[in-house]
C-alpha cells in the first residue's frame, strides 16, 4: 500500500537472543518517465510531448551531442516546451528526467530529434570583382552590403557577418534557386558569396538549406548585375545526404552555350547586366552603358559623365568596387566592353543569359 507503514524487524541468532527493531517506512507511488516519440522533421521548432502526473516534477537535459546548448531548450521544466534544432542531420537525445515530490523516487526516458535538410554546397565566381583566385571585397569593406537581401525574400544578416576578412570575407548577397526544368523554380533562398566562391547561409558560415522533397534538381546562382548560371542537368538532393555544385570549374556543365566566362583556368558569372534584363550590352538602345550614365546623372545635382558615384552599393558598380564610373580609366563601361568581346564578339554583341 503507498503511504507509510510500521515494518517491524526481529532478528535471532543461534543461541536465541533475539532483537527487534520497528521502523516506518514510506511507500510512495511508481514512478515512469515518458518522453515523448522520437521526433524527425524538416523545421527547426520541435515540440516536445513527454508526461508528467500529479506531484511530479521534470526537467529536460541534454545526452548528446556534447555541443548541444541547454538554451535551446525552450523551458527545461515543462514536458511540452519547444526544442530549437540548428543543424541538419544531427540526431540530438534529450533525456527526460521526472521525479515525485513526496518520495523524492525518480525516473528518466530519452527522446531523439533529428532535423532533415537538404543541403547544398555551392561555389561560383562573379567576373566584375574576381582578382586571380579570389574575388575583392571592396563593398564589405566599405561598409555599404546592405543586411537585407536584395532579392525580395526578406532574409537579413547580422552586420557582424560582415567584419569577417580574409578568404571567407563577404562579397555581396546572391540568389541560389532550385528548378524542376528550366523554367520552373521550385525553391529559392537568399544567401551570400564569400570572397572564394563559396555560397553560404545568412550567417556567412553554414552550407545552403532548402525545404524542399527529396528528388532531382537543376541548380542556379542569380546575381544583381551579373548573368545567372545554372546546371546543365539535375542535381539529386535527398535529407541526409548533401550536394554540390562548382560553377568555377570549366569541368561542371552549365545550361545553354557560354554560359560563363572563362578567366585564366576558372569560369566566373558574366559581369555588366546593370539594368537586370538578363543580358549585357554595351552599345545601342538599352544598353547597360546608357545604365551606367544615368545612374550618375542622376546621382547628384550638377553631374555628368566624368563625375563619379564613391562608396556606393548600386547595380552600375559592375566590378563592385564601390565606385561607378563611366569616363577615364577603371570604368564600369569598359567590365562591359570585356564581357561582350570575351568569346569572339564585338562591341555591338548581346551576351544573354541562357535560361
Amino acid at each position: 500500500n503507498i503511504g507509510s507503514q510500521l515494518v517491524t524487524l526481529t532478528v535471532t541468532d543461534l543461541a536465541g537472543n533475539s532483537s527487534t527493531c520497528i521502523s516506518t517506512v514510506v511507500v510512495g507511488p511508481t514512478v515512469t518517465a515518458n518522453a515523448g516519440p522520437n521526433i524527425t522533421q524538416n523545421g527547426k521548432t520541435f515540440t516536445m510531448a513527454a508526461t508528467l502526473g500529479a506531484n511530479e516534477t521534470g526537467t529536460w537535459s541534454v545526452v548528446s551531442p556534447s555541443g548541444f546548448a541547454l538554451s535551446n531548450i525552450a523551458n527545461v521544466s515543462s514536458p511540452t516546451t519547444t526544442v530549437t534544432v540548428n543543424a541538419p542531420n544531427t540526431p540530438i537525445t534529450l533525456l527526460w528526467t521526472v521525479t515525485n515530490t513526496s518520495s523524492g523516487c525518480s525516473a528518466s526516458s530519452q527522446v531523439v530529434l533529428t532535423r532533415t535538410a537538404n543541403v547544398l554546397s555551392v561555389k561560383a565566381f562573379l567576373a566584375g570583382p574576381l582578382n586571380g583566385s579570389l574575388m575583392n571585397d571592396n563593398l564589405r569593406s566599405l561598409g555599404v552590403i546592405p543586411t537585407t537581401s536584395p532579392y525580395g525574400d526578406g532574409a537579413t544578416t547580422s552586420s557582424s557577418v560582415f567584419t569577417v576578412t580574409g578568404n571567407n570575407a563577404i562579397v555581396d548577397w546572391v540568389q541560389v534557386q532550385l528548378r524542376s526544368s528550366s523554367s520552373s523554380v521550385v525553391a529559392s533562398i537568399s544567401a551570400l558569396i564569400q570572397r572564394d566562391g563559396d555560397i553560404v547561409g545568412v550567417d556567412g558560415v553554414s552550407p545552403l538549406e532548402l525545404s524542399v522533397p527529396d528528388g532531382n534538381y537543376y541548380v542556379d546562382v542569380l546575381h544583381r548585375n551579373h548573368l545567372g548560371v545554372m546546371t546543365s542537368s539535375t542535381r539529386s538532393l535527398s535529407n541526409g545526404t548533401g550536394s554540390s555544385v562548382n560553377f568555377t570549374s570549366s569541368a561542371t556543365s552549365t545550361y545553354g552555350a557560354n554560359a560563363q566566362k572563362l578567366i585564366g583556368s576558372v569560369t566566373a558569372m558574366y559581369a555588366g547586366d546593370a539594368s537586370g534584363d538578363k543580358q549585357v550590352k554595351y552599345a545601342g538602345t538599352g544598353s547597360d552603358n546608357f545604365t551606367i550614365l544615368a545612374a550618375i546623372i542622376l546621382g547628384a545635382p550638377g553631374n555628368n559623365q566624368s563625375s563619379v558615384l564613391s562608396g556606393v552599393y548600386n547595380n552600375a558598380d559592375v566590378n563592385m568596387d564601390g565606385v561607378v564610373r563611366y569616363a577615364g580609366t577603371g570604368t564600369d563601361r569598359f567590365v562591359i566592353l570585356g564581357t561582350v568581346i570575351s568569346n569572339g564578339g564585338n562591341a555591338s554583341t548581346v551576351i544573354v543569359q541562357q535560361f
